[in-house]
């Protein structure tokens, strides 16, 4: 069991260290760091969202439902979002289901207590407002990325995507996982890796995948890997210059 000296502090979530700063200081004292596991459902399409979360060293997957109880992918959460706010937002997403891809800690907080800062925090809601027009870019490239590329482009880039939001070179991920996300069966998956461990790009182990060379993982990646590292803004660089105090 870790230690409360060895948890991750809330500046692991590039996000929350970018908030407006009053909102910062109205969150921080009510969060709470937990541990979270692989196939943990946070965020049940059937159920009240009642808390939000922030990813520290974990990731989390969106899903969508389709229909006869299936879901299909549409995103990632790492340490660059939030979970659970777009029930808030004044242009909310549809119902979405958002489980644990990747084990590790988080910290979350009341809906209420977020709410009630996006109501009076006008830089938050703008912040919002880039971010979710961003979201909208990332799944639209995903779903054009998903009926045009083959599974290799889709894969690497899929990886690629797994390190750059979470900056990990060993990937703690399944490869059961890795076809829901490609919406293939595992087969395939086992298959595709199996070609790109020989030509010495990754090495495989259970439920582990160390990335070798970024530059011939890359050469195999569709063009789909630089516009959702472009979309995703990682470095907030762009961020929307009208943000107000």
């Amino acid at each position: 069991m870790a230690t409360l000296r060895s948890m991750p502090a809330i500046a692991a979530n590039h996000l929350f260290v970018r908030l407006p700063p009053a909102v910062q200081a109205a969150l921080r004292p009510q969060l709470r760091i937990v541990e979270v596991t692989r196939g943990q459902i946070l965020v049940d399409d059937r159920q009240t969202v009642t808390q939000i979360g922030f990813p520290l060293t974990c990731m989390a997957h969106i899903d969508a439902p389709v229909g006869d109880g299936r879901y299909a992918h549409t995103g990632l959460l790492g340490r660059h979002h939030m979970i659970g706010t777009h029930v808030v937002h004044t242009q909310p997403f549809g119902a979405r289901r958002v489980t644990v891809l990747i084990p590790g800690y988080m910290a979350v907080c009341d809906l209420a207590l977020y709410r009630a800062q996006f109501k009076r925090s006008g830089a938050l809601r703008d912040m919002l407002v880039w971010l979710q027009m961003h979201a909208h870019r990332r799944i639209g490239q995903l779903a054009a990325c998903n009926a045009t590329h083959n599974l290799q482009q889709r894969l690497a880039r899929l990886l690629l995507q797994i390190h750059y939001i979470q900056d990990l070179t060993v990937l703690p991920i399944a490869q059961a996982d890795l076809a829901h996300l490609l919406g293939v069966r595992r087969e395939a998956i086992t298959r595709a890796l199996a070609e790109i461990e020989a030509a010495g790009i990754v090495a495989l182990a259970r439920s582990r995948i160390e990335i070798l060379t970024f530059e011939g993982l890359t050469a195999r990646s569709c063009d789909c890997h630089a516009e959702l590292v472009y979309a995703g803004r990682y470095d907030y660089a762009t961020l929307n210059p009208r943000r107000r105090a």
